[in-house]
């Protein structure tokens, strides 16, 4: 009965097209639509004479009632990346759309998913308006965990992420594994957003040549009132010096796609790397290093062409969101 319904979610069903499809009695077949209602597996609603039937996809079981029903085929260790998506009250609806593609596309090749860092505006937004807004799309992750592992290596623009980092965090329940950096040891990946690697003494005497918001503010003021709260004051500072530091690449115009490229060159030379992912850039490139190769995932806010890095033991891809549609 069950595959019925999975088959095409959106199409209710109603009692008597059930019971024939099955070769069920009517009576049998309303005993068990009953019980499935009783569990919240199902919802009813009434269209004129027909009270219809249909799956509901908010239940907290739901992936794995798909997967029992339909049990996945074994995917390929396959690895996506994207990063810097900034997502915001502003975000435009065809950049959406293809993310939900892009998670539709994960569902079914992958078996790893890492955000490469900046995914939310938190520094020029309010975080509590774009989850408001695009909260079909944080729907849509927390479905997406029950298949596919997700790991979210923080950024500097979503750098209050790093409270999530700590080991004894318990700021929340999520499926969703926070990092700083991101390893594979069997496709022997390095991965991290990028600004690990930015010289905040470069900042020493620095004066910004207009005002800058600081978004730790208020965060500091109210973490000293609190004497256990220290990770909260370590990550607020280095909120207001992510703010200084963007101001002072900008005044001095460094080139950070140079920058992050040269760095993986090291990492790869160094630490025998096969890979090195990043992000924070905004520009997506690949660049082979020696016997390695370096990948950037580029911004799908500021970059007409959006574009996420697969990696699988066959090698690695830069590939188009267009490619997919």
């Amino acid at each position: 009965m069950l595959k019925m319904f999975f088959k095409d979610l959106e199409r209710p069903l109603y009692g008597l097209e059930i019971a024939q499809h099955l070769k069920s009695s009517p009576g049998t077949t309303h005993r068990e639509l009953t019980a499935m209602i009783k569990k919240d597996v199902l919802k009813k609603k009434k269209e004129g004479a027909l009270v219809m039937y249909y799956v509901n996809t908010q239940h907290p079981f739901f992936s794995q009632l798909k997967q029992a029903i339909f049990p996945p085929k074994k995917k390929v260790m396959r690895v996506l990346f994207m990063s810097d998506l900034r997502l915001s009250v502003e975000t435009p609806q065809e950049v959406i759309n293809d993310f939900h593609l892009f998670c539709d596309y994960a569902e079914e090749n992958a078996t790893d998913i890492v955000f490469l860092g900046d995914m939310i505006e938190m520094i020029n937004g309010c975080v509590f308006q774009t989850f408001l807004v695009h909260k079909p799309v944080f729907d849509r992750l927390a479905v997406l965990a029950g298949s596919v592992n997700i790991t979210y290596a923080v950024g500097n623009s979503d750098c209050f992420l790093k409270l999530m980092c700590h080991e004894n965090a318990g700021l929340l329940e999520s499926k969703f594994k926070f990092t700083e950096e991101y390893l594979h040891n069997k496709l022997n990946i390095y991965a991290t957003h990028g600004n690990k690697f930015d010289d905040l003494s470069l900042l020493k005497g620095f004066k910004p040549k207009k005002k800058v918001e600081y978004p730790g503010k208020n965060l500091l003021k109210a973490a000293r009132k609190y004497a256990d709260q220290d990770l909260i004051v370590e990550v607020a500072k280095y909120a207001n010096e992510c703010v200084d530091f963007m101001e002072y690449g900008k005044q001095k115009k460094f080139d950070y796609a140079k920058r992050l490229s040269d760095t993986a060159k090291e990492i790869i030379h160094e630490e025998d790397y096969s890979y090195v992912v990043m992000g924070n850039t905004h520009k997506a490139s690949l660049k082979q290093h020696g016997h390695g190769i370096y990948f950037n995932c580029g911004s799908w806010k500021s970059e007409k062409k959006r574009k996420f890095i697969e990696i699988d033991r066959e090698g690695g891809a830069l590939v188009e969101m267009g490619e997919l549609r």
